[in-house]
């Protein structure tokens, strides 16, 4: 099987198992200025990691230090956002330390 086709079927179930997984637990979705804005005055998150897709997405984790509570933001190219995943306790390192932990 070509690495091609297996990339693009471990794509196809994970957009099947977020979308799943959004209807199931009814994932918050909105205009992202608004879902932004929740996550800095609310919950004092800030913007820690940024990823873009081919396809135009926006992949964003935001975090508190303080609280260290989190959020997985998804945002499309329309600026429709949805935050697909949220916790707690989540444990932070510099890259650094973190690479180390995997060199040979």
């Amino acid at each position: 099987m070509r690495i091609s086709t297996i990339i693009a079927a471990a794509t196809l179930a994970l957009m099947t198992i977020v979308s799943t997984a959004a209807q199931a637990q009814s994932i918050a979705c909105g205009h992202r200025e608004q879902i932004v804005s929740q996550l800095a005055n609310k919950h004092k998150e800030q913007q820690a990691v940024i990823g873009v897709s081919k396809d135009g997405r926006l992949l964003e984790i935001w975090s508190s230090y303080k609280s260290r509570s989190f959020t997985v933001l998804l945002t499309w190219p329309t600026l429709k956002s949805c935050i697909i995943a949220t916790g707690n306790e989540l444990a932070m390192q510099k890259p650094r330390e973190f690479i180390a932990r995997f060199e040979f």
